[in-house]
């Protein structure tokens, strides 16, 4: 593989974090849903956790798509030519022989 790409070690370390603020997030909102009416305010803020819980994971699949895509694109990309090889140094004699030396 050419690794003339800069790598995507960022994207996937976003990808983990919205998915573990997802898991905290929904975590912690189950943990406060309010088990009687006298808790309502737990109730209030177990609503805006779940709503933050299903922003970061619709982060987080976004992410994953776009990694998913710049990834497919530099395949396609690196496919279209052939892999780079070295090639041999030309002997004098073949070089004379061309007219490239004044000799």
């Amino acid at each position: 593989m050419n690794h003339s790409f800069s790598s995507a070690g960022g994207t996937v370390l976003g990808i983990n974090m919205q998915f573990l603020s997802a898991t905290l997030c929904g975590g912690i909102a189950w943990w406060a849903w309010p088990s009687s009416a006298e808790w309502w305010q737990l109730g209030f803020l177990s609503v805006i956790l779940w709503v933050g819980c299903a922003t970061s994971l619709i982060k987080g699949v976004r992410l994953m798509l776009r990694l998913w895509t710049r990834t497919r694109t530099i395949r396609a990309f690196e496919a279209q030519g052939k892999a780079p090889k070295s090639s041999t140094m030309a002997p004098i004699s073949k070089l004379e022989q061309m007219g490239m030396l004044d000799e």
